[in-house]
């Protein structure tokens, strides 16, 4: 999807480093997302912002050839489907 991140996807969760104030980032739909813009292990996995998290390895862990910034899965909170279960109804508003 253009103009999207990993990071507005439902399937992402960014965590941000205290010390460093780097992020990392983490897909449940198995994709490993790095750093496009420094290749370099493990600098690629931490990034300032969370904007430039894309995928480079597929659940299966072979190499991901990405034609955009997100993957086929990509689904924003506000697309996804209605949940009746409390704690989805929670995480998707942003409550913790």
């Amino acid at each position: 999807m253009s103009g999207f991140a990993c990071c507005d996807c439902i399937f992402c969760n960014c965590s941000r480093d205290e010390q460093t104030g780097l992020y990392h980032a983490v897909c449940s739909k198995g994709y490993t997302l790095a750093n496009a813009h420094d290749m370099r292990v493990p600098q690629k996995y931490y990034a300032p912002t969370p904007r430039v998290f894309v995928p480079v390895t597929d659940p299966f862990g072979q190499q991901y050839f990405r034609t955009h910034a997100t993957c086929a899965q990509f689904q924003r909170p506000m697309d996804a489907p209605a949940s009746h279960h409390f704690w989805d109804v929670i995480r998707l508003n942003g409550k913790r």
